[in-house]
């Protein structure tokens, strides 16, 4: 509290220009325990301030845990991240300049605090994943929270399979499609595994199509083929059309020889 003391900050003067970016980054810690959080000073005051983030690095990804963009209030603010139960992790503290001089952010008293882990806890799910139905174009959100030391890898299947590539797994092991479509459909199963225990939970997802839209993957969708005068139907296909030099050989949706 007195210009004795030191801090960390961006300078934002030239020769800086708007987007420049600075990093700072902590060392990696082995593991953390489940109620640990990062404490942060933080100022933002000017008419120019860019961005402050802070990105942890683990076993399982990496996450924007905190941000603030643009001029924040005078004086200094603080600020607790929850970190939660990590290996092998990695804090890295952004600062990204906006577009002038009175743009300077400082950062201080830098802590984590509840962060020492229990020797070993057996994996449990804290909210599993339930039944969802939604509306193509929808968010789609199905958690899997956990606790357990070391930390367990989540792992996500659908249907058996690979999750779709547009899915994100955070690192509390909620898994999240943007803009749902009637191909997420599907069972859905989380695993959580560590050392010394295994578990699962399951959950089915109902994309229900727009009126008008139809990508043919789960039937057609209340069209009806063969209306009126005609002198043949349309044929739901896999794959090629069979005949030589024609046809595709995936469908649009999937882009492989499963889809429809």
């Amino acid at each position: 509290g007195s210009d004795l003391g030191h801090y960390m900050y961006v300078e934002a003067s030239y020769p800086r220009v708007k987007g420049d970016v600075t990093k700072l980054r902590s060392p990696t810690f082995p593991m953390s325990g489940y109620n640990c959080q990062m404490q942060i000073a933080y100022h933002m005051r000017g008419y120019h301030i860019g961005t402050l983030a802070v990105e942890v690095l683990a076993d399982g990804g990496r996450e924007v845990m905190f941000q603030r963009v643009g001029e924040q209030p005078d004086g200094w603010q603080r600020a607790n991240i929850t970190i939660g139960g990590l290996t092998n992790f990695n804090i890295t503290i952004w600062g990204i300049v906006g577009d002038g001089y009175a743009g300077d952010i400082a950062i201080d008293d830098l802590a984590l605090v509840n962060c020492e882990p229990p020797y070993w806890e057996y994996v449990q799910i804290t909210q599993p994943p339930a039944d969802t139905s939604l509306e193509e174009g929808e968010r789609l959100v199905l958690p899997c929270s956990f606790r357990g030391i070391p930390p367990p890898t989540v792992t996500w299947t659908k249907d058996g399979g690979a999750v779709p590539d547009n899915a994100q797994v955070k690192l509390n092991g909620t898994l999240i499609i943007e803009d749902a479509s009637t191909y997420d459909s599907g069972l859905y199963e989380c695993t959580l595994h560590n050392t010394y225990y295994t578990q699962a939970a399951s959950a089915t997802v109902s994309v229900k199509g727009s009126v008008g839209n139809c990508n043919f993957e789960d039937g057609l969708c209340n069209f009806r083929d063969g209306m009126d005068e005609v002198d043949f139907f349309w044929s739901r296909n896999t794959g090629s059309t069979g005949s030589w030099g024609t046809g595709p050989v995936t469908d649009h949706t999937i882009g492989t020889d499963q889809g429809y």
